[in-house]
């Protein structure tokens, strides 16, 4: 969920909520938004828990008004979470991308189903600058390492899965459109044999296909449209899958995620795994609309995988506490004496749809004092619960 300090000062807050939607932390201060309610930020398809957006750095300056907002760009490798935000890195120095509130694309700006592919016009420095100061990047490993693919500014689609990548200059007329089989290290270009300004690339919504649509207009101002198909690039020639022997396989084991040694990382009780083509591999990797398909190995269970249950929210510490004038349910039978003890939730619950097996397990019942319990009414066989949410509404 995004919200915003009003319309003179489009500058958002990114909260996330638990798994039912009854609390919400905050995660990213000064997100960039526009008028129009769009905002920098976007979830990499196809891999669970990396988000990237851009932040206001100086978002007092903007709301007190008559600055122009100086935009970084963050990413985040665990869902999101306050305190996990990084910048982006290309050549050691920072990187920024321009996104969805200033760029007129469809669907996603930087990710598609080619899997771990990320790109985004963009420069290094201390902050965001024009689009035409703008290079093309790309980082073949969802974001963690970067790397400049294209001088200047470019139009781009995935496509084949992968397979290939199809760019279009973008700051002015041009007579050519540019390709790499090989995740953006080396370049082949094709003639259209007319100059045009380019005004949209797209392909199939899943980055499957190798056929692309341009349409561009002309210096005589009339409109064009070009159908690239660039099935022949690979002589037809099919990525074979060997999960047995991965020397002799167009394809490689790829792990989504990666923890801080560069080592295979949990999210949801699972590790994130595609069969992705080779970098260098001379083939095409994509089935028509069939998108890749993910993998998971199930990890040992950690504190992580675990929210606050009913009736509880976190402390300060990260602790999962009994809220404010909560009252737990009493077993019957139980609390004969206010100064007993009962066996009562211990305030966690797995998350929902956490896939983590064994290991930590913070849901095992602990011993609660009678005081902190409120007696109800049983009846066999129904079961009563109520709860109360607080939402606070901003003014706009």
């Amino acid at each position: 969920m995004l919200t915003t300090s009003g319309f003179k000062a489009p500058v958002g807050e990114l909260f996330t909520s638990n798994s039912n939607g009854t609390y919400f932390t905050r995660d990213l201060n000064n997100t960039n938004r526009n008028f129009k309610g769009l905002v920098d930020f976007e979830q990499i398809e196809g891999i669970e828990g990396i988000i990237m957006a851009n932040i206001v750095a100086n978002a007092e300056e903007v709301k007190a008004g008559g600055k122009v907002k100086k935009l970084k760009t963050k990413i985040s490798f665990d869902d999101g979470k306050m305190d996990t935000w990084k910048n982006l890195k290309a050549d050691g120095k920072e990187l920024h991308l321009h996104s969805v509130t200033e760029l007129a694309t469809g669907g996603r700006v930087y990710s598609s189903r080619a899997p771990g592919l990320v790109m985004g016009v963009g420069n290094t420095g201390d902050y965001l600058d024009d689009y035409s100061s703008g290079d093309l990047y790309i980082s073949d490993d969802a974001g963690i390492t970067w790397s400049r693919t294209r001088t200047e500014a470019h139009k781009y689609e995935f496509g084949g899965a992968g397979s290939i990548i199809v760019a279009v200059f973008d700051e002015g007329f041009t007579n050519k459109v540019s390709y790499s089989k090989n995740h953006g290290k080396t370049w082949e270009d094709v003639d259209l044999s007319i100059e045009i300004r380019a005004r949209l690339l797209t392909t199939t919504p899943d980055s499957t296909s190798l056929k692309f649509l341009l349409v561009g207009s002309g210096k005589d101002k009339e409109a064009y449209v070009f159908d690239l198909d660039f099935g022949d690039v690979f002589d037809k020639k099919i990525c074979k899958l060997d999960k047995d022997n991965e020397s002799k396989s167009d394809f490689e084991k790829w792990y989504a995620r990666y923890d801080e040694d560069e080592k295979p990382d949990c999210l949801m009780g699972r590790k994130q795994y595609y069969w992705r083509r080779k970098k260098d591999a001379d083939c095409n990797a994509g089935e028509l609309y069939k998108e890749p398909i993910v993998e998971n190995e199930f990890c040992k269970c950690q504190h992580q995988d675990f929210e606050c249950d009913f009736n509880f929210v976190r402390d300060k510490k990260g602790k999962c506490q009994l809220a404010p004038n909560a009252k737990l349910p009493v077993p019957p039978n139980e609390c004969k004496n206010p100064q007993d003890d009962y066996k009562g939730p211990s305030g966690y619950r797995k998350i929902p749809g956490n896939s983590c097996e064994g290991g930590v397990d913070d849901e095992l019942q602990i011993i609660r004092k009678c005081d902190e319990g409120k007696n109800c009414l049983f009846i066999p066989g129904v079961r009563f619960a109520h709860r109360i949410s607080y939402f606070h509404a901003l003014d706009w």
